[in-house]
């Protein structure tokens, strides 16, 4: 089984200006990938639009789109007039016709461009297009600066990107092309694997220094933090000179071991942006002996409703209920719940201070005659900012500028929990001698820049800046704490299930129809409340988690139509809709049965399951048919390719003849 262990890492201390420097060749070439996917992408699309009556279709639906669109300003115009949903039913009917029309030439849109994706008339023109872009894939690798771990990386993302459908919908679907922040990562693939044991010794790609089993074993936790730091070597580079390798270190924490007898497959060390700090950490990828890790429960079968629910005393986030009579729930506490909020609290008065921070900069500026140029053009359109961070880099280039003018430095700092000026230097390190050397322009700057009121406003915006940064650093700091500590709730959740049970069984239904907002038309108004809830208890994850966890001890997950799970009677099988938000329990009309809601959703999944395991097994006699392994289906499309481009020879040799 394959298994990923992430362990954290401190900055490089050996050759990181070539680790900075893999990091933006590595988003160079896979903004370069991006574009040559993009570019088939356009030329496949351009082919298709050219045959028969595709382009007149695309163009119908652009005018039904653009019917719709207006449609919907009309209702947005009349809500934003009045402040309430003042819409007529004329307006309603007219969007959801406009609506209909604009799905049903998506739909016909849709099939023609199905057809003509198995048109054998189009498969020499779409060899054609494919070898263009894998000429240029080629070309790409051989310009990069990348080292090979790292752009095999690239390349597997390119590979997941080119397996995306051409469109989305009626609508073109292309990767998106990423800005670079600064995080990244590096590789290294180790060939035919390496034993484990092999890591601690003197291999040329990858290397750890030796760990003493405390680390893992000690019965203090001070004893396994302190045995547990090692070094990291990764090989970025090859000497072109003496071919040898060109290591970068990595200090790190070695808190769990890898069991012996795996096989290493490759090692990625990442590096990812909290806020104003950076976050090192290497993930290893691992084969492990069947007998290396736990499994699950002997037997049994345990079914799980997610979703969320408030109570007084937390968010309920998930049911469960086992064959063997064993119940229960997952929780967050109120405590837990402030704590993810914190986030958004600090943002909020970050937000705020931002707020009044441009404001009164902008008003300063406003009343002042003399400016310099260079802040006039920097603060051109503040009253419309929208970001921090942008103000916050106006501050710093002022104060390059005042440390060019020669003015007085102003430090700033927290004094009883409070942010406030230190300390104003007679003259900063790096004043200059403007009276005879610099610029007269300069000489006026500096004058303008020394004025009082300019200065109380530079001071004010240092002040802002220097608590906006402590704000930011807690912020991020907060929310990566408290979300970790929720997966970690998650996690103890899931392996608790695992040690009592194999089979999971879970509701199957797609989350992402849930996040969906309401339509414009839609008389049943979004409830933020419980999007917030949604946001909360991140049902997704905790799913995620669960499936993760009993397929990797090596049970089963089975999942069940989630149709009417909460208002069907698991005692006698009526359906009764009812008011689920207002009351939790329910009691049913025919038989008298009293039960929460989400417990009879999991008992309901227990009682589909046996169901089905009664019928047919579709799904088993399909995994026994006999299935095409990816290598035979690769040789049989380089065949059929191959068998293309003869008859296209033979053609073209005939109308030669």
């Amino acid at each position: 089984m394959i298994r990923v262990y992430r362990f954290g890492l401190l900055r490089p201390t050996q050759n990181s200006d070539l680790v900075y420097e893999q990091l933006r060749a590595a988003h160079l070439y896979r903004n370069k990938l991006t574009e040559v996917e993009c570019a088939r992408r356009a030329a496949l699309r351009e082919l298709l639009s050219a045959q028969g009556d595709t382009k007149a279709l695309e163009i119908a639906v652009e005018v039904a789109e653009r019917i719709e669109l207006e449609a919907v300003k009309t209702i947005r115009d009349a809500r934003s007039s009045t402040h309430k949903r003042s819409e007529t039913k004329e307006m309603r009917e007219r969007l959801t016709m406009c609506r209909a029309g604009t799905r049903s030439v998506k739909i016909a849109l849709q099939e023609r461009r199905h057809q003509l994706r198995s048109d054998p008339a189009l498969q020499a023109a779409k060899d054609a297009i494919e070898e263009h872009a894998a000429e240029a894939r080629r070309k790409a690798r051989s310009e990069t600066t990348c080292y090979w771990g790292s752009y095999l990386l690239c390349e597997d993302a390119d590979m997941a990107s080119r397996k995306m459908p051409l469109y989305d919908g009626a609508e073109p679907n292309d990767p998106r092309f990423h800005r670079f922040s600064g995080e990244g990562r590096i590789g290294v693939q180790l060939q035919n694997g390496m034993p484990v044991e092999k890591l601690f010794s003197v291999d040329t790609r990858l290397r750890i220094a030796p760990v003493d089993s405390a680390a893992w074993y000690a019965e203090k936790r001070s004893d396994r933090r302190r045995a547990s730091r090692t070094v990291l070597w990764m090989r970025v580079g090859t000497d072109p000179k003496t071919r040898g390798p060109i290591w970068t270190t990595w200090p790190m924490i070695m808190h769990r071991e890898i069991p012996a007898g795996s096989v290493l497959k490759g090692a990625i060390v990442n590096l990812r942006k909290i806020g104003p700090r950076d976050e090192w950490y290497v993930t290893i990828t691992a084969e492990i002996p069947e007998l290396a890790f736990a499994t699950c429960g002997k037997g049994g079968t345990v079914a799980v409703d997610l979703g969320w629910r408030r109570f007084d005393d937390g968010l309920r986030v998930a049911a469960w209920g086992g064959k063997n009579g064993e119940s229960g729930e997952l929780r967050l506490t109120n405590a837990t719940i402030s704590s993810l909020r914190k986030a958004e609290e600090l943002r909020s008065i970050r937000d705020t201070n931002f707020d009044v921070a441009r404001m009164k900069l902008s008003k300063v500026l406003s009343t002042m005659k003399d400016v310099p140029e260079w802040l006039k053009a920097k603060t051109e359109n503040l009253s419309q900012w929208k970001s921090p961070g942008r103000l916050a880099a106006l501050a710093k280039v002022w104060k390059t500028e005042r440390e060019k003018a020669g003015l007085p430095e102003i430090r700033v700092g927290h004094l009883n929990g409070e942010t406030v000026v230190l300390d104003s230097s007679s003259a900063s390190k790096t004043r200059r001698n403007t009276s005879s050397s610099e610029p007269e322009s300069d000489a006026a700057d500096a004058k303008i820049m020394a004025n009082p009121v300019l200065t109380a406003a530079y001071t004010d915006l240092e002040l802002w800046r220097y608590h906006d940064y402590h704000l930011w650093s807690w912020e991020t700091s907060q929310r990566t704490k408290k979300l970790r500590n929720r997966r970690e709730q998650y996690r103890i959740f899931a392996d608790m299930l695992a040690k009592k049970y194999s089979t999971l069984v879970l509701e199957k239904f797609d989350l992402r129809e849930i996040a969906k907002k309401q339509a414009v038309d839609d008389e049943k108004a979004d409830n933020q409340t419980a999007r917030s809830n949604r946001q909360l208890a991140a049902v997704s994850e905790l799913r995620l988690v669960l499936v993760n966890t009993f397929v990797g001890r090596g049970g089963t997950v089975e999942k069940i139509d989630a149709a009417d799970t909460t208002i069907t009677c698991h005692s006698c099988g009526v359906v009764e809709k009812f008011d689920a938000a207002a009351q939790v329990h329910h009691t049913c009309s025919a038989c008298g049965t009293v039960a929460d809601q989400d417990v009879q959703a999991w008992k309901n999944l227990l009682i589909r399951l046996e169901r089905e395991r009664s019928k047919e097994n579709v799904a088993t006699a399909r995994k026994q048919e006999k299935q095409e392994s990816r290598w035979v289906r690769a040789r049989r499309m380089a065949a059929e390719k191959g068998a293309r481009k003869d008859t296209a020879r033979k053609e073209e040799q005939k109308e030669a003849e």
